[in-house]
């Protein structure tokens, strides 16, 4: 059986559950794939946070124009454009209005156990009200992260570019999710990781181990019951 792995905000969501909560939103994970995807918005996130190589400095900003128009190239169907569009301007409103700029930094990801490695974060060291930031991304509109799942993102990021590398000891870490507004426009929110007590790297480790733990019994209860299928067996009479 080919393992499928689990998308990094499910992860995040799950792993901090009870173990019977995340049993059970384990087995409510679909099979097949998400109708669309944010990859277009990820694709030009740089472009959309106002990002350039090189050292930290103000960059000459993408129009949003010329960005409106890559990700509609990019899209592969109406609802993933819309859905694309309708997050990546609120990043980019967001980006114009606080003045936003930065450096792409390029961060490993972290490995969590023998299951996992993340990378809860954007490829860019940001520059907010003069205060270095690193930004993960949560473009959902259902099934996004919980309070507990920002935690535990903040969690990995603290790992991965705070403890790591003392030349990032004092960087912010910050999230964006997304307020869904009546007329189908989205508004940026930003959670930032200040007086969040954060999980240890065991600790997230060990949450990672067992959520995959129950995901694979998961998955092969589900192929056991593809197989019985398509045997036409029904068990025991007895």
């Amino acid at each position: 059986m080919k393992i499928r792995l689990l998308p990094e905000i499910d992860l995040a969501r799950i792993a901090v559950m009870s173990a019977d909560q995340a049993r059970v939103a384990l087995k409510q994970m679909k099979s097949g794939w998400a109708p669309y995807s944010y990859s277009p918005t990820r694709q030009m996130l740089l472009d959309i946070l106002n990002v350039e190589p090189g050292e930290l400095g103000q960059a000459s900003r993408t129009e949003w124009a010329v960005i409106e128009r890559r990700i509609v190239r990019l899209s592969k169907s109406e609802d993933e454009k819309r859905a694309n569009l309708a997050a990546a301007k609120a990043l980019y409103s967001y980006s114009v209005d606080n003045d936003m700029h930065g450096r792409q930094y390029d961060f490993f990801p972290l490995a969590l156990g023998m299951s996992a490695k993340v990378s809860y974060w954007s490829r860019a060291v940001l520059s907010l009200n003069d205060n270095p930031l690193v930004v993960f991304i949560d473009p959902r509109r259902t099934k996004g992260l919980t309070a507990r799942g920002r935690q535990f993102v903040f969690s990995a990021m603290h790992e991965r570019v705070r403890a790591s590398d003392s030349d990032f000891a004092e960087v912010r870490l910050g999230i964006f999710q997304f307020i869904n507004n009546e007329d189908g426009s989205r508004t940026s929110r930003l959670f930032a990781d200040d007086g969040i007590p954060l999980f240890s790297f065991d600790e997230i480790g060990e949450m990672v181990r067992r959520t995959y733990e129950m995901w694979f019994e998961v998955l092969d209860e589900r192929e056991a019951e593809v197989r019985r299928k398509g045997t036409g067996t029904r068990g025991p009479l007895i």
